[in-house]
C-alpha cells in the first residue's frame, strides 16, 4: 500500500471469503460483491493507526478488484465468474440476457458495489493503536 507514492505497508491477506449478489434491472445484470479477508502485517514503513491501515487496505483491494474486472471484461472474460452466480440464483433471468457463444451476461458497469472488510489479525512485531500514532 502506498501513501503519496511511498510504500506504507506490506500486508499478507489470507482466508478471503466473498459473497456475490446478482441483480437484474432493465434486462442488464449487475453484481454486488462483499469480501472479508484476514490480514497480517509483513512490513510497516510509516506510522499509521490500525484504522488508517485497515482503510487503506480495503480501498486498495477494492481498486484491484475493479481494475481486474475491467481488464478482463475488455477481453470478454468473466474473471470472477459472476455470470454463474446469476445463473445459480436466477436461471430464467440469466437465460433472457445471456449473449454470444460464451453466454456472457456482463456489461461495462456490471460490477456495481464492492464492499471490502479487512481484519488485521496478525500485527507481527508492530504495535498498532486504535487512535493516534502507531509505533514500530
Amino acid at each position: 500500500m502506498f501513501t503519496e507514492e511511498k510504500l506504507a505497508a506490506v500486508l499478507v491477506a489470507e482466508k478471503p471469503k466473498y459473497e456475490v449478489t446478482p441483480i437484474v434491472k432493465l434486462n442488464k445484470a449487475y453484481f454486488d460483491i462483499s469480501v472479508k479477508v484476514k490480514a497480517g502485517i509483513n512490513e510497516l514503513h510509516t506510522d499509521l493507526t490500525e484504522k488508517e491501515l485497515t482503510q487503506m487496505a480495503q480501498e486498495k483491494i477494492e481498486e484491484q478488484i475493479r481494475k481486474t474486472y475491467q481488464t478482463a471484461f475488455k477481453e470478454g472474460i468473466d474473471i470472477y465468474n459472476l455470470g454463474e452466480s446469476l445463473y445459480r440464483k436466477h436461471p430464467h433471468q440469466w437465460k433472457s440476457i445471456a449473449t454470444g457463444k460464451q453466454q456472457l451476461v456482463l456489461n461495462q458497469d456490471s460490477l456495481r458495489h464492492v464492499k471490502v472488510e479487512v481484519n488485521i489479525v496478525y500485527p507481527g512485531r508492530y504495535k498498532l493503536h486504535e487512535h493516534g500514532e502507531s509505533t514500530s
